[in-house]
């Protein structure tokens, strides 16, 4: 495996202050739509303790952004959002769509390991 590969995850929300004020108001509704937010920060605008804690013992590197960060070609590569995506050859390939993300609620540690094991071979 390729070690400066990293695979992207994109929060089905936008970076702007008042997206994350949206966002708040729609969690506290239960109309929560970004599984990856829940597992990755829940109320923790740090990050949640177990997120970090498996992100810090896995070998693979992943980075959190938002839909409004992600480019074109990195967008069209999902399915659903929130997503994970990694660049294989030049090109964006999705390893989780919304709904495998979904089955990881509360289990970051298996997410991330599920990831490892997804990873093509680079």
């Amino acid at each position: 495996m390729n070690n400066d590969l990293i695979i992207y995850g994109i929060f089905n929300a936008d970076s702007s202050f008042m997206s994350e004020i949206s966002y708040s108001v729609r969690k506290v509704l239960g109309q929560n739509d970004c599984n990856l937010c829940e597992i990755s920060f829940g109320w923790n605008p740090f990050g949640k303790k177990d997120w970090k804690d498996a992100l810090s013992t896995s070998p693979i590197r992943i980075e959190l952004i938002h839909r409004d960060e992600a480019d074109p070609a990195q967008l069209h590569a999902t399915s659903s959002l929130p997503a994970f995506i990694v660049n294989s050859d030049g090109v964006w390939v999705e390893l989780m769509n919304a709904d495998t993300i979904a089955m990881f609620k509360g289990r970051p540690a298996d997410l991330v390991s599920t990831l490892n094991h997804l990873l093509p071979t680079i």
